[in-house]
């Protein structure tokens, strides 16, 4: 508290450290008015372990360490809470947080209080801990490897913060320049994860806002997008969705600038396309990159060349083209094809070529149409993970378009689903997995899960009304305890399975099953409640 009334009274200038909800805290304790300027790149709080390898239910009695401050141990029960270990109380805030505002604990783990630098030398005597990202990045522990990390909209990004009255003076905006500059962002590393992929928690890098685009064909105009809002963050593997004449395309070309909207604006890296200058829009499309479904390659040029042509254009020296051309084809494991020509190539072969062109020029945008929509599932796999790489170890946006929900599944952390021009439902790929909201993205889901019954079947349970069919959804924990077994055992009912899956999205487990639950109406409606009550989501089939 003492450096921020030095902060407002101006004996400093600046607190690098801070974020947003300490910061609110704090002012309203102290009857000041610091203000954040910028986001700063620090690595996101995560659940690590050194016991366990991937995220599942807690065995009863599991020890967590979490640090011992309030708001960071408020950090690290939010981030339990999202994946079901425990639930806090509504009214719990970050500055008075302690384990009394835990309302629910149903694995019974054990929460055990440290120094941030002692959460790190404690990890091989607990089961878990929830490790703030510097300290981990600082012990040479890898983001990649915590099981959860928080969210990307997280309210405990840290800013810079400044008096109000100085949020405007030159040495504010000094500052502001020197975190967005391509030096700085350049210079930082931190455990494989470029700058881009640490700012993508405060940058947006690509707007659509209110955008529509008609086109005329045969004397009548073709409205293609309607209304278009989508941000879309630095570091997101972004997947749009939907069916063949949904508009992804053109959206698609409205980012890269090959189309124009009729009304609306598209933002790109934080700047407007519209009214652009040529120069200005020469620099912005520097940093995009076009992977495509049929590869685009020219079938007379070599390998090398195809991925030099960017190079070339730009005018750089022969020994420039030829270092960087031979680091991209090493990435992406061409090197011994660099004399081949594209039609001795297979398909998933000439993608990886499309694909090291596409990083020739180091961009910061990646734009992917069905680029694997031609290839086999074997090699589309492939492709989907070289492309979740590039993204983890460069930072690099990603806009996937797609008409398979698998490829969403797979690599995609946001998404949009499309119909008919517009964009029907937006959010991540999880919540919209678990709980789609329009039917066109429950067809898209059920496409990969089939958790439908035949109407045959349907119609038969339904002359049974003494039996309750229910389709039941478990997402993260819950998938892994065994409800069935209780419900059964506890409640006296019969319980017959008539449908059952698991998948997982975003390394959380969804499963998905069908069920006709027998006995008498009580015992059914206790059942219900019993589904309920341990966190399971009820539908009627």
């Amino acid at each position: 508290m003492a450096v921020n009334d030095a902060v407002h009274r101006g004996t400093i200038d600046a607190n690098i450290m801070q974020h947003p909800v300490y910061l609110k805290s704090v002012n309203d304790r102290l009857g000041i008015d610091n203000v954040g300027i910028v986001q700063v790149p620090t690595p996101p709080m995560g659940l690590y372990s050194g016991r366990v390898k991937t995220l599942t239910q807690p065995a009863p009695g599991s020890t967590v360490s979490v640090p011992n401050q309030p708001s960071n141990e408020y950090r690290a029960a939010l981030l339990l809470q999202s994946i079901g270990w425990l639930k806090i109380s509504p009214d719990s805030d970050a500055a008075t947080f302690s384990q009394k505002n835990i309302t629910e604990n149903p694995y019974k783990i054990v929460l055990k209080e440290m120094d941030n630098a002692q959460q790190v030398r404690a990890l091989p005597d607990v089961d878990y801990g929830v490790i703030q990202g510097n300290f981990a990045v600082s012990s040479g522990m890898k983001l990649n490897s915590a099981l959860k990390l928080e969210a990307a909209t997280s309210q405990f990004i840290n800013v810079v913060t400044v008096a109000d009255k100085n949020k405007q003076a030159q040495f504010a905006r000094d500052i502001i320049a020197g975190y967005h500059s391509a030096e700085f962002k350049s210079y930082i590393t931190v455990c494989g994860l470029s700058a881009a992929r640490l700012f993508q928690m405060s940058q947006v890098a690509i707007a659509f806002r209110h955008v529509s685009k008609t086109f005329a064909r045969n004397g009548a105009e073709v409205q293609a997008l309607k209304e278009i809002n989508l941000r879309i963050n630095q570091g997101d593997i972004f997947g749009v969705i939907g069916t063949s004449g949904a508009g992804k395309s053109t959206l698609l070309r409205l980012i890269n600038h090959l189309e124009t909207p009729t009304s609306g604006s598209v933002e790109v890296q934080g700047e407007a396309l519209q009214g652009i200058s040529k120069k200005r829009l020469i620099h912005v499309k520097k940093q995009i990159g076009m992977i495509f479904q049929h590869f685009n390659l020219l079938n007379a040029r070599t390998v090398f060349h195809n991925v030099a042509i960017p190079l070339i254009l730009q005018g750089r020296d022969k020994d420039f083209i030829a270092t960087r051309v031979a680091e991209l084809l090493a990435f992406v494991n061409l090197s011994d094809k660099a004399h081949s020509y594209p039609d001795e190539l297979s398909g998933g072969q000439k993608q990886r070529v499309g694909i090291a062109r596409a990083l020739a020029t180091n961009p910061a945008i990646l734009l992917c149409d069905e680029a694997t929509s031609a290839l086999d599932p074997q090699t589309t796999v492939q492709i989907l993970l070289l492309l979740q790489e590039i993204n983890q170890r460069y930072g690099i946006t990603i806009v996937l378009i797609t008409h398979e929900m698998s490829v969403v599944q797979k690599i995609c952390n946001r998404m949009a689903v499309m119909e008919q021009g517009r964009i029907v439902e937006q959010g991540d790929v999880l919540s919209l997995f678990a709980e789609p909201q329009q039917s066109v993205s429950a067809s898209f889901v059920q496409s990969v899960i089939h958790d439908r019954l035949p109407q045959q079947t349907l119609a038969l349970l339904s002359q049974h009304p003494a039996v309750d069919v229910l389709r039941l959804e478990f997402v993260g924990s819950t998938a892994q305890q065994p409800i069935i077994n209780r419900l059964i055992r506890e409640h006296e009912v019969e319980v017959n399975i008539l449908f059952a899956s698991m998948t997982e999205v975003q390394r959380t487990i969804l499963g998905f099953m069908i069920v006709q639950i027998k006995g008498e109406p009580a015992r059914r409606e206790a059942a219900i409640q019993f589904l309920i009550a341990t966190g399971v989501k009820i539908s009627d089939v």
